[in-house]
């Protein structure tokens, strides 16, 4: 059990040494120094991934440690280590009385995560689903003081709940018609599918949908994106979605019968709509943490490009595109709370001759633009690629084209953000206000975007090490 565990246990032991902290800990300083010590504990377990990579292949009931999840914990890892060090300043000067329930939080919702990606028994799956996204309607409404974060958490709450009923609603179709909860029971038994089974899958997807926010369940993301705290927001953007992707992947490799094209008729359609609304409504939006929620959802539809291929080139390319998101949309978030940090404003008209008076910042943020767009030489422009690749090879070249047209339509967008940071200017005074822990983070999130943009074979192998697990 603790060899498949292993990385369960560490997060538990993290969430243990967190809570005995706030205890022992002076108030004065206790953000910086539990966030620190999370920060390093989690890059530590970064490194530690080596080591429990010889666990790799170990099962216990119905929680397995395979190539996949191991994949998926390690991005899990990277998001909760970016998004934590993103956070200390934040979290020290903003939470004076929740410093050590934020991390905690953050924490749990990471075990669930790692938990879900584990999972292949649909009860063990809920639970972790459940744990996963609790600490997250918790965390989108914990800046009290803001007038906005009620209204933000309640309505996270509200679709959350909604999703978890549909999914509920889902799962009981599926032991309705089959009779078991364990994924490999249920796919040795269903050959095809029948009416019961099928309205299922389909609401168990409709549920996680919600959860990765792809068209029609989208609603829920701009507003959230717009009143949450942004150093979560940078967590909420990548890793939440992430276990979202691997839950579908589990279900459309492990649960359903050979033939998927009715399923995968369905995630075209999702990707296709995806796509063009995000991209659509990106293009008038004033404010930029609204502009990248719209743009968040175009790269759903893309991500999910590589789903609808059914192949296991389509989800590597996923697992590839999702690790370069990370950097990307992370970084993009982190750049938003400088803004933020420094003015107290987040719209686009806002940032408009940055470059003169930060360019290092602002270079980042171009960099991030870049990646986002998909321009090469940086991760992001790798990332389209292969995806697009993975669906003409799987023979899904009109969605592959479609993407190719509305990632053209998107740059419209990305790049009138750098015309506001290099080409307009202000009288505004903008003297940046950046600490140390957010200068980190920024590094590592454009060290990442630069290394990966030059450097893919490392992620490239990796996501296809990720998929080997899964059959032909």
């Amino acid at each position: 059990m603790i060899k498949v565990a292993l990385i369960e246990f560490y997060i538990i032991f993290l969430m243990g040494l967190t809570f005995v902290l706030d205890f022992i800990v002076p108030e004065k300083g206790k953000g910086k120094i539990i966030g620190y010590l999370n920060s390093f504990l989690l890059l530590l377990g970064i490194f530690l991934f080596i080591f429990f990579k010889n666990f790799v292949g170990n099962y216990y009931g119905d929680f397995y440690f395979d190539e996949f999840s191991y994949a998926f914990k390690l991005l899990f890892f990277s998001a909760a280590f970016i998004g934590i060090l993103g956070s200390i300043h934040y979290v020290e000067n903003e939470l004076p009385k929740r410093k050590a329930e934020y991390y905690l939080l953050i924490l749990t919702s990471v075990l669930g995560m790692s938990i879900l990606v584990s999972s292949k028994n649909f009860l063990l799956f809920f639970v972790a689903f459940e744990l996963m996204s609790i600490p997250l309607y918790v965390l989108s409404a914990i800046r009290k003081y803001d007038q906005l974060a009620p209204e933000v958490g309640l309505k996270f709450f509200l679709v959350g709940a909604f999703s978890a009923a549909i999914m509920f609603f889902g799962i009981s179709f599926i032991y309705g018609a089959s009779g078991f909860l364990e994924f490999i029971k249920i796919k040795s038994l269903l050959s095809d599918f029948t009416p019961l089974f099928a309205a299922g899958i389909v609401l168990l997807i409709a549920g996680l949908g919600f959860k990765i926010a792809s068209f029609p369940f989208h609603s829920w993301l701009p507003d959230t994106y717009h009143g949450a705290p942004e150093p979560y927001v940078a967590f909420l953007a990548v890793a939440p979605k992430a276990a979202g992707f691997a839950a579908i992947f589990r279900i459309i490799f492990e649960v359903l019968p050979s033939d998927k094209s009715d399923i995968l008729l369905l995630i075209i359609l999702l990707s296709f709509f995806s796509m063009f609304i995000g991209n659509l409504l990106a293009l008038p939006q004033k404010n930029l943490k609204r502009l990248l929620a719209y743009s968040s959802i175009a790269h759903i539809g893309y991500i999910l490009v590589g789903v609808a291929c059914g192949t296991k080139e389509g989800f590597s390319m996923v697992i590839f595109y999702l690790f370069t998101y990370l950097f990307s949309n992370m970084g993009a978030f982190l750049f938003v709370e400088t803004v933020r940090n420094t003015i107290n404003k987040t719209d686009i008209d806002d940032v408009k001759g940055l470059s003169q008076k930060a360019p290092v910042l602002s270079l980042s943020m171009l960099i991030i633009l870049l990646s986002l767009g998909g321009i090469p030489p940086v991760a992001g422009f790798w990332a389209k690629l292969y995806v697009f690749l993975a669906g003409v090879h799987a023979g899904l070249w009109y969605l592959a084209l479609w993407g190719a047209i509305l990632t053209i339509v998107a740059l419209f967008y990305y790049l009138m953000v750098a015309k506001k940071l290099y080409i307009e200017n202000s009288d505004t005074e903008f003297k940046t206000n950046m600490p140390f822990n957010l200068k980190l983070s920024m590094i590592i999130c454009i060290a990442g975007i630069l290394y990966f943009g030059v450097f893919p074979r490392i992620l490239l192998d990796l996501s296809n090490w990720a998929v080997t697990s899964f059959v032909p």
